[in-house]
């Protein structure tokens, strides 16, 4: 439905927002938009990362070849094949 795609697209744009990706530096290393620096982040969070961070953290990104787990449609089955066996059957418990 259109609808819902766009309310789907709206809330991605948000979430792509600077000051809402530093917000993620408390979840994994970093956020995903250069933008999103650490300085930018609350103040729990920056205290958070520093306490916890490496410095091989740092070049990770330029160190390692980021690789796809599977091809595209390959990825795709399994995440469908997961909604359906395993996904579904959790729904259903509660």
């Amino acid at each position: 439905p259109a609808a819902e795609q766009e309310v789907i697209l709206d809330l991605m744009k948000f979430m792509r927002r600077p000051e809402q990706q530093v917000l993620t530096w408390k979840a994994f290393i970093g956020p995903s938009i250069k933008a999103a620096t650490l300085d930018r982040a609350p103040a729990d969070i920056q205290t958070l990362v520093r306490e916890h961070w490496r410095p091989e953290y740092t070049d990770m990104e330029k160190k390692y070849r980021i690789v796809a787990q599977l091809p595209v449609k390959d990825l795709i089955a399994a995440m469908d094949r997961w909604d359906r066996e395993v996904g579904a059957q959790r729904i259903k418990k509660f």
